[in-house]
Order: structure tokens, then sequence, then C-alpha cells
């Protein structure tokens, strides 16, 4: 069954003004290796992933099978194959889930995959990585989270208990700690002991809101042995985020955190808890934009679930968020246009344009339509005068099943253009489209 999309009217041109950052170091520096050396790299990677199955496996049949089977798993997981990786401290990260590369973790990661997948019905799955909660105590009362009813309740583990927990993993072969709470860095001077303790043998990684993460903590951190942070921000507009986290000063926190932890090369991740609403606003665009300027090496998007302050809440994401969530995942990732030009806003209009120029009139799942429409939706928000995104919209989306969706671009256009007679023309598709005569007439 088709499911039109709706897009509200862009956020971005009324209340609210989203956040720029070009200034200083948080302008450049993503770390991203040229081309000739991420080639190489990969290459490398590769190598030393067949090399591995050579001596583990030892059979040439096997050796081979497993080795494709590993590439294609991969390359299954990510959409494709995925070419983006970062250079952080002299190692390679193409994930935040995945140790760095070279590294004695990333090589066990490799040893264990090989054994499991080349005799899966006998070797069990290892943990590779586990979320260690080590505090319930937080300044924040976030939207969604799952801990709102033990909140800054009594600890559920002491230091020692702590350790215990880490040792208990290691032995099991985890190979990355991903320290959540709460907030981890309310217990700061425990964290960080930790973090030495578990950095010996395990990639280690803090979940944080921002708070209490400064410029000398997350140096603190990093000679500990932390890799990676992970700072939530669930908005690019400021007063979005802090309302989301129940906080007047969560944007402020969350933005000097991920400048501090740049500031000392850690890893630099940003996650989202992607609601129906952020994906209905066209928000997921704008989003990755904002990642860019921050100058972050990656976004993860959580789904929302039914648990803690969500329990018993409509909150799960339907199909078309979904859909929508594998489409911006795939463009990022793997559009031509966005490897070769990735701030280059005119180019990607462009590409927007040429798939719905090559759009098969046949297809009523309206595939490239719907490709073109995220990449122009996306770009709106920021553009909201460009005449040629609003033009495009209308175009793209002038179709009964789609109309809904450029219904904003509709009713701004002739305003963006007063002087063309083809710009007064063009909302009247999307009227009709929809049946508003009256705003079709005027």
């Amino acid at each position: 069954m088709q499911t039109a999309m709706t897009l509200p009217q862009p956020i971005l041109i009324s209340k609210y003004k989203a956040a720029t950052y070009r200034n200083g170091k948080q302008e450049v520096g993503t770390a991203q290796p040229g081309t000739i050396e991420t080639t190489i790299t990969w290459w490398r990677i590769k190598l030393k992933v067949f090399y591995f199955a050579c001596i583990i496996l030892k059979k040439p049949g096997l050796v081979w099978k497993t080795f494709r089977i590993m590439l294609n798993l991969r390359n299954n997981v990510w959409g494709g194959d995925l070419k983006k990786i970062y250079k952080i401290d002299g190692k390679y990260y193409f994930n935040q889930y995945t140790p760095g590369w070279p590294s004695k973790a990333y090589d066990k990661l490799i040893k264990s995959e090989l054994h499991r997948h080349a005799d899966p019905v006998n070797v069990a799955e290892k943990l590779s990585f586990v979320f260690l909660a080590i505090t319930r105590k937080c300044p924040m009362r976030c939207e969604h989270c799952f801990e709102w009813d033990n909140l800054n309740q009594k600890e559920s583990f002491t230091k020692d208990d702590l350790f215990k927990v880490v040792d208990m993993y290691q032995q099991e072969g985890v190979l990355q700690f991903h320290f959540s709470g709460g907030e981890p860095m309310v217990r700061f001077k425990e964290l960080l002991p930790l973090v030495q303790y578990a950095s010996k043998k395990s990639e280690c990684w803090v979940l944080t809101s921002g708070f209490n993460f400064t410029v000398e903590n997350a140096r603190l951190l990093k000679q500990a042995g932390c890799k990676g942070v992970v700072v939530s921000i669930d908005h690019y507009i400021p007063e979005l985020h802090n309302l989301f986290r129940g906080n007047a000063n969560a944007f402020e926190l969350a933005t000097t955190a991920i400048a501090a932890a740049r500031q000392v090369d850690l890893v630099t991740s940003i996650s989202v808890c992607a609601t129906k609403h952020f994906i209905d606003g066209g928000h997921l665009r704008p989003y990755m934009d904002f990642a860019k300027q921050l100058g972050v090496q990656f976004v993860q998007v959580l789904e929302p679930r039914q648990v803690g302050h969500y329990e018993g809440k409509e909150v799960m994401l339907d199909e078309k968020h979904i859909a929508q969530l594998e489409l911006v995942f795939t463009t990022i990732n793997h559009s031509p246009v966005y490897k070769k030009y990735p701030k280059d806003k005119e180019a990607a209009i462009f590409y927007a344009l040429a798939l719905n120029a090559t759009a098969d009139p046949a297809d009523k799942s309206f595939r490239n339509q719907r490709k073109a429409g995220e990449i122009l939706t996306g770009l709106y928000p920021n553009e909201p005068n460009h005449p040629g995104i609003a033009h495009y919209i209308i175009h793209n989306y002038d179709y009964p099943e789609l109309a809904q969706q450029a219904l904003p671009a509709a009713r701004a256009y002739a305003a963006i253009a007063p002087a063309s007679a083809h710009a007064q023309h063009m909302p009247s598709h999307i009227f009709t489209r929809l049946g508003l005569w009256i705003e079709s007439i005027k």
C-alpha cells in the first residue's frame, strides 16, 4: 500500500533558528584521509583479513568462501561498499562499534568473526561491545529516557562492582565498553580509573549529554585510554534540543563537549533520537549538515522505544519513517554527489533534478521522486528563499500520491519570485492535486 509522507511547514523559517558553527577548529578537520590514503587503507585491511583467514582456516576453499562471506556481510550491513573512513590518533575508524585499525582489539574481532562464519553451527557468536550504565544520576530530564522512573535513585553498582563487571565481560571477550548512565560524567572520579583499567584489554567510549565534559576532563579521559565520545544532541535548533532534554543549558553543554573532545583528538560522534515528529518535519538532512559543521566523524540515529518515559506512548516509527531513515543513510554514505561535493548545495539540487528527470513513468512507487524529494526537502529549511529548491520540490511531488509533501513550498514559492509569471503559476500544480481550489484561483 502506498503511504504519502507528510511534510509540515519547516520549523526553521518560523519560530526558531538553527545553530551554525563556522569558527576555528570546528569548521575543519574531520580527520578524513584523502582518496589515495583511503583506498590503500581499505586494501590493507582486506589483505589483513585474508591473511588471518589463511592462517586460521588453512583450507583454500574455506578461506575464500569465508572471506567472501565477510565482505558481503559488510556490504549488506552498510548498504554497499562503504568507503568513508576517519583517521584519529594514528588509527582508522569507519564506525563507532568496530575497534580502530590497526589494533589488537580489531585483530581479535576479525579472528573471532572468521571462526564464527567458517563454522556457524558449532561456533557461538560473541559479544564484541557492551553498554555499561555506571550511574542512575543525571542532570537532564530527557523526553525519551528509559531510566525515567529510576533517575537519581541509589546507585546499583559500587566502584568495586564496576571493576568486577568489566572483568566478567573481558573474560567473555568483549572488545569495547561504552560507558553510559544516567550521565556517566557525574561519577567522573570513578569513571577515570575504570576507563584506565578497562582500556588495557578493551576499547573505551563515553556516552554523555555534555555535562562536566570540559577540555581538562576530556584530556584526562584521553590519557586514561578512552578512544571516543558519543554526545547526545537531539536537534540542531538549540531551543528544541533543550526542550527535549529538559535542561535550558543542554545544547551549550553538548556543543562545548564536542569541541573539547575534538581538541584532544577523541573520536567524536553525535547521537539523535529520531522521533516521528523529527522525521516528518524534514529534519534528517539539516541535522546531517549540522553534524558536518560540528566536525564530528559519526552520527548515531536511535529509534524511540516504548520504555521508560515513553512507556505506553505511540512513539514507534512507522514503515514510512524507517524508509526515510534508510534513504538518508544510503544517500549520505553512498551517493556520488555527497562523496565528491559534500558541501555543494547546488550540486545536490541538480542531482535531485536529474533523479526526477530520469524517473520511470511506470514506477508507481515513485522511487526516484522520493529520493530526490528527500534531498530537496532536506535543503529547503536552510534555504527557504532559494527559488530553484521550491520550484523543483513542486515538480518532484506533482502527483496526487505525493502532492501533500510539496504544500509548504507551493505556498511559499509565489512570494519568493513575485516578478516571475511562472513562479505565480507553479503553486497551482499542488493546489489542484489537493483540491485547494480557492488557493489555486488566488
